[in-house]
């Protein structure tokens, strides 16, 4: 009993082992597989120019950074150059050789030095004075006002008019009593000339119609030139 306990462990044992190394070449397959497809990607990728910042130097893998200050000042751009193994050596403590400058450098602008303001007074800082454009805005709301009102007072005129009137202008008064007084001088003429001793039938009408129109001239005279204010049909 105990001889096939062992020799049942044994082959578990070895059939585990079998199984372990099975499992360690497919992974290595897997990753060689991972990395022929890494080494495809970057194959075809090779032929395209890096469109970073950075510039390879020489034959080797250190970058030239340039950096380009521009300031709110005309003529003080400026422009400066480094090299990513410079900036790595100067993080790790250790100190670079110094390298030769090219020969040929772009030229650089001279920096002009600030010109001194002269300090502000406090005498001279205009104090309370309004902008010019609130006074515009307060003379807009000020007209605006006035409009309102005229329109609210007209609209209460012409609510007290008639229904269908409207008020008689002060030309329209005039001009009418100066008709009046013309046909009244017409009328008056006429009524001259009508003669006294005859008293027909065709003499009476015309007497009466001159005198009838007469009165009427009489009544519109007098309310034309009345104080009161008239009105007269749209």
């Amino acid at each position: 009993m105990s001889c096939n306990a062992a020799r049942q462990n044994y082959l578990q044992i070895r059939e585990q082992q079998q199984l372990n190394r099975e499992r360690a070449r497919e992974a290595e397959v897997e990753e060689r597989r991972a990395q022929e497809l890494i080494q495809r990607q970057k194959a075809r990728y090779n032929h395209v120019s890096s469109h970073g910042y950075g510039q390879l130097r020489g034959g080797g893998d250190d970058v030239e950074i340039k950096v380009f200050i521009r300031e709110c000042e005309k003529g003080r751009a400026q422009e400066f150059s480094f090299m990513e193994s410079d900036a790595l050596r100067r993080r790790g403590g250790t100190k670079q050789p110094p390298k030769p400058q090219p020969e040929q450098l772009l030229p650089r602008v001279p920096v002009q030095p600030k010109k001194e303001q002269a300090p502000v007074s406090a005498v001279n800082v205009p104090r309370g004075v309004v902008p010019k454009y609130i006074i515009q805005r307060k003379a807009e709301l000020a007209a605006e006002k006035v409009a309102v009102l005229r329109e609210m007072e007209r609209q209460k005129e012409i609510a007290k008019y008639p229904p269908g009137h409207r008020p008689v202008t002060e030309e329209e008064r005039k001009e009418t009593l100066a008709k009046l007084a013309s046909r009244r001088k017409e009328l008056e003429y006429e009524l001259h000339k009508i003669p006294i001793r005859y008293d027909t039938q065709s003499i009476k009408a015309r007497r009466n119609r001159i005198e009838s129109e007469l009165k009427e001239i009489d009544e519109s005279e007098r309310k034309f030139s009345a104080a009161k204010q008239l009105f007269v049909p749209i």
